[in-house]
């Protein structure tokens, strides 16, 4: 059965950030289909999380547009929810309450549901102190989700799991994007991981995109040779190793790919 596309459509046109004296984002492109799941990687420090605080509507560009199904944006975005690397979850609240306290009016089915999806619903009676790092991670899914978002942006949200936890969380994410469908956009400096979830790897250097590139595995990924030939490709991208010939045949070849200046 066809599953419904739920997503946002986003576009950055020739955005750049600045702060003081320091171009983080410069004249950077990149178009985003509704219900892709996207990667960013790159070195630290080159505006990955930026970009996703532009997205998200809590910064605005020095110059530039960001676009949202083709409706620029200048303020919070109301169809984004945030999940970061810590869980932020409120102490004083149940796990329940952590969930509920983002819906307008409360909803305890929907919460309930939510809960249920990321597999926590019995332990929705308990402290955020009484859950494992991994849990807490789970909760704060749970919270992003709850309201159906159009466009989940995930910024380290692994980073600090153990790696059996993480490959976890990696299965629960995928599986909830398969079946809603959101537009999804992963910052990580997880190569491996970002080849395993995206749709399309982007690479962001000096400001701009470097590198993007398309990932046609089937999905549920395994670490097969195909997987390793693309994760090699953007690591050697990452630290400067990708050639002109392979740079150009990635962005002819990647969907929606934009422009990139040598």
């Amino acid at each position: 059965m066809a599953v419904r596309n739920k997503g946002v459509s986003v576009r950055l046109v020739g955005v750049q950030k600045v702060y003081g004296q320091r171009v983080v984002l410069d004249d950077l492109d990149l178009r985003i289909g509704k219900g892709e799941f996207i990667a960013i990687v790159g070195h630290s420090g080159t505006g990955k999380s930026t970009l996703l605080r532009l997205l998200a509507g809590l910064e605005q560009p020095t110059r530039g547009d960001v676009l949202i199904d083709d409706s620029p944006v200048t303020g919070l975005t109301p169809t984004a929810r945030v999940m970061f690397q810590d869980a932020r979850l409120l102490p004083w609240l149940s796990v329940f309450d952590n969930v509920a306290v983002v819906l307008p009016k409360p909803d305890k089915l929907q919460v309930e549901q939510a809960l249920d999806r990321v597999g926590l619903l019995e332990h929705r009676h308990k402290w955020p102190a009484q859950l494992s790092g991994g849990q807490r991670q789970r909760v704060a899914l749970a919270r992003a989700l709850v309201v159906r978002p159009p466009l989940l942006l995930l910024d380290e949200p692994l980073g600090a799991l153990d790696a059996l936890t993480r490959l976890e969380m990696q299965s629960l994410i995928e599986s909830l994007w398969r079946e809603e469908r959101f537009t999804a956009v992963l910052v990580t400096h997880d190569v491996s991981e970002a080849v395993r979830l995206a749709d399309r790897v982007i690479c962001i250097a000096d400001g701009r995109v470097s590198l993007d590139l398309e990932v046609p595995l089937p999905r549920p990924r395994e670490r097969s040779s195909s997987f390793l030939r693309l994760e090699s490709k953007v690591l050697a991208t990452i630290l400067g190793r990708g050639s002109a010939d392979d740079n150009e045949a990635h962005r002819v070849g990647s969907r929606g790919a934009a422009p990139m200046e040598a």
